[in-house]
């Protein structure tokens, strides 16, 4: 296994950020956890909640990220085989884990170990603006729903949920052709 990572990640300064900026928007909104599915699909748009908080990401790799507002984060990939990788090639999130069974059976067991069982959760990926259909699949939802009959999943919908990034890039120093507002690429490619 590789020992460097192949791509930059944003530091344990900007982790702790980011984690707490979301942790109070969490407290704001009464959210005991976030459950943020990082599908990869759409050119990896879908999994850009989840790689705000955890820079596990490309390669068609999964990243669905437990996120309670007290504790460690966990984050379930696909696969047993790159396990290992992605606790190496991150230092964000230490409890890296492959899914068991199906990605909802991996969430409820996750928060049952977390005491969350009839907690307030936010989910994204479910119908919204950006996506009607969404991207969460419904078995996922309704796997989360038979296994925590008492969890309050609240829909945070398909929006991108962490605009915030872009001012860390400037902040940080980052090339100029990475500090592009999103508003100035899409002008460019639209």
């Amino acid at each position: 296994m590789r020992k460097l990572v192949e791509y930059p990640t944003p530091s344990l300064k900007e982790r702790d950020r980011r984690w707490a900026a979301v942790r109070k928007e969490m407290d704001a909104r009464s959210l005991d956890c976030l459950i943020l599915c990082g599908w990869p699909a759409m050119w990896d748009f879908n999994i850009a909640n989840a790689r705000h908080l955890c820079p596990i990401d490309g390669n068609a790799e999964f990243n669905v990220l437990v996120f309670p507002r007290d504790g460690e984060p966990t984050s379930f990939i696909y696969s047993p085989v790159f396990t290992d990788y992605w606790r190496g090639a991150q230092n964000w999130v230490a409890d890296v884990r492959p899914k068991r069974a199906t990605f909802g059976d991996s969430v409820a067991e996750r928060l049952v170990e977390l005491g969350l069982t009839g907690a307030k959760v936010g989910i994204d990926g479910l119908a919204g603006p950006l996506d009607p259909d969404g991207w969460v699949p419904h078995s996922m939802y309704a796997r989360l729903q038979t296994r925590l009959p008492k969890l309050g999943l609240v829909s945070l919908g398909t929006q991108t949920l962490f605009c915030g990034a872009w001012s860390s890039c400037i902040e940080s120093g980052a090339p100029e052709e990475i500090r592009t507002p999103d508003s100035q690429i899409r002008s460019l490619v639209l």
